[in-house]
C-alpha cells in the first residue's frame, strides 16, 4: 500500500527528481512491466488516501482504473497465512500474493515479508520478493 500510494502522491521529490516510487511508475508506464494490485491493497489505500491526502481520492481511483485488480483472497488462504507470518495482520496480504502469483512481489516490510522462510515459501512459487530498490535492480536502474 505505501508503494503504491508514494508512486500515485510523491512520484517526484522536492527537486523535481522522480523517487524510486516515480521511476517504478515510469517503468509501469513505459509498459516495462504489469503492474498487478490485490483489490485488498487498493481498499487499504483507499482508506489512507481519504484520511491523510483527502484531495488526492479521485487521483488515486483514476490511477487504480488504469491497473489490474485482483480479487481478494478467500478467508481460508488467508487463515493459512497466518501461521507462516510473524505479523498475522500481513497475512491477507501474504494470502493475495500466493493466490495472484506476480513475477515479482515489491514490498517494503522487511521485518515481516524479508525474512528466509518467506523468500523460500515465494521462491518455490517463483515469486522474487524485492524492496522497491530492488525491483528498480532487476530493470537496471540502479
Amino acid at each position: 500500500t505505501n508503494i503504491l500510494l508514494a508512486m500515485v502522491i510523491f512520484p517526484i521529490d522536492k527537486e523535481g527528481n522522480l523517487t524510486m516510487a516515480g521511476e517504478i511508475r515510469k517503468l509501469y508506464e513505459d509498459r516495462k512491466f504489469q503492474l498487478v494490485v490485490n483489490e485488498l491493497v487498493a481498499e487499504e489505500a483507499r482508506i489512507v488516501i481519504a484520511k491523510k491526502f483527502p484531495g488526492s481520492v479521485e487521483l488515486l481511483e483514476d490511477y487504480l482504473s488504469s491497473l489490474k485488480l485482483t480479487p481478494k483472497p478467500s478467508a481460508l488462504r488467508v487463515e493459512r497465512c497466518k501461521k507462516l507470518i510473524s505479523d498475522v495482520k500481513d497475512a491477507p496480504i501474504l494470502a493475495s500474493v500466493l493466490q495472484d502469483k506476480p513475477n515479482y512481489f515489491c514490498n517494503n516490510d522487511i521485518k515481516d515479508f524479508h525474512t528466509e522462510r518467506i523468500k523460500r515459501l515465494l521462491a518455490r512459487r517463483d515469486i522474487i520478493l524485492v524492496t522497491p530498490y530492488g525491483l528498480l535492480k532487476a530493470y537496471n536502474l540502479r
